[in-house]
């Protein structure tokens, strides 16, 4: 029997943040394959047909969005990791009452958001 593709799925605007971590993420050991999405409800849709072992959530998504996100993936993939960038304290206990496994202040960059991302990717199922 064939292992499943590990999957990352990156969600957030377009922008530099995003950019670098595309880059820097594609190349991680074990990961096989990196999609992306713009919204929540794309974002949705892509774990559909994806099945991906992490879900990274970048800033710049309406904070209802991301909440309803973490919400409807935990619930239908409870094992999915959930990855989240917060702007301050409110927003982190929201994600994590909303299902976050890790929950990380949005001014990281994405070579300190590296090394945790590969963490999440091999403690994924």
């Amino acid at each position: 029997m064939t292992q499943p593709d590990t999957v990352m799925l990156l969600i957030g605007k377009p922008g530099h943040l995003r950019n670098a971590l595309q880059s820097l993420v594609s190349v991680a050991p074990g990961l096989d394959r990196l999609v992306t999405a713009d919204t929540g409800p794309l974002a949705l849709k892509v774990m559909r047909e994806a099945r991906p072992s992490l879900v990274f959530i970048g800033n710049g998504l309406p904070d209802i969005e991301v909440l309803e996100l973490l919400r409807q993936t935990k619930e239908a993939w409870p094992e999915t990791g959930c990855l989240v960038l917060t702007d301050g304290t409110q927003q982190r206990r929201e994600a994590l009452a909303a299902g976050a496994d890790c929950v990380l202040p949005a001014g990281m960059s994405a070579g300190q958001l590296f090394p945790i991302i590969q963490l999440m990717l091999e403690d994924s199922p």
